[in-house]
């Protein structure tokens, strides 16, 4: 897969965090509430900490930033 299309429920999911099931509990409820964020409801849900959220948006942003 290409890493600059890389989603964090796919990043939280590879770096052990949490499961496919808690992504899909997150979806169903982002669903509804399209201007939720996914890792907010995972942290919101007690699914994932803070922390891990943080490290997984880290990751996103260096797997898109450009490279030289």
């Amino acid at each position: 897969m290409n890493d600059q299309r890389r989603l964090i429920g796919e990043i939280l999911v590879e770096m052990g965090f949490t499961d496919i099931r808690s992504i899909n509990e997150a979806r169903r409820v982002q669903m509804i509430n399209p201007k939720r964020r996914l890792g907010e409801l995972l942290v919101e849900m007690g699914c994932i900490r803070p922390e891990q959220l943080s490290t997984a948006l880290a990751r996103q942003f260096q797997n898109q930033a450009p490279h030289p």
